[in-house]
């Protein structure tokens, strides 16, 4: 009577391999995916896989299915938030089912080489864990865009406060109420299309403007 069963060391740890390997392949962890669609009012998303399975069956390439009302966290896309990353800085890497050499070459999807899965060679980086020795220290529970003590943007129910050396505008700012401060503003002001409002100067003087011409100061 024959058998199939392995006949020695060297066969069993081949079964186990091709074992291993099955399992790896149907495994679905982390994947890399394309949006095809958003939905804000929800903040779901339709993705498609930026690889594709080989049918042993059929023998051919195919696409898996297309993602769909997947929540999604936005980092950024064609708009973004862009964020300095320094040596040191802390992160968790996800490791990809399979290897992610044909997608991050060409940004498309494409046929997935089954020579890795859920390897050390494929990881993703999340920048922005922080252990506790490195936590952020008297972080406000408001938005912030904070890159250090002398430049940074808070936003929060009372308005905006914005803290630079130095701060460059460009394209045309309305103003739809008074500023006041204890800073001196430069600007070319034109009559056909400048500044028209009421400004306090340092010496706290209202000045009533109408299209870039001062009319009163009080």
């Amino acid at each position: 009577m024959s058998s199939n069963k392995p006949t020695n060391n060297v066969e069993l740890v081949n079964v186990i391999q091709g074992l291993k390997n099955d399992i790896f392949k149907s495994l679905c962890c982390v994947k890399v995916g394309i949006i095809q669609a958003y939905d804000s009012p929800t903040q779901t998303s339709s993705i498609e896989i930026a690889g594709k399975w080989h049918n042993p069956y059929t023998d051919v390439w195919e696409s898996y299915p297309l993602l769909t009302d997947v929540p999604t966290l936005s980092l950024g896309g064609k708009s973004y938030v862009h964020c300095p990353i320094n040596v040191g800085d802390e992160c968790v890497v996800l490791f990809n089912d399979f290897m992610i050499d044909n997608w991050y070459r060409t940004g498309e999807a494409q046929p997935t080489q089954f020579y890795r899965f859920h390897d050390i060679s494929d990881g993703l980086a999340i920048v922005g864990f922080r252990s506790f020795p490195k936590a952020i220290q008297n972080l406000e529970n408001i938005i912030q865009l904070f890159y250090s003590e002398s430049a940074n943007i808070k936003l929060n129910d009372s308005g905006l406060d914005i803290t630079a050396e130095a701060t460059t505008m460009s394209g045309t700012l309305t103003v739809n109420q008074a500023i006041t401060g204890n800073a001196t503003a430069t600007a070319e002001l034109h009559s056909t299309h400048g500044y028209t409002g009421v400004f306090v100067n340092a010496a706290n003087q209202k000045l009533n403007i109408l299209d870039g011409i001062v009319i009163s100061v009080t």
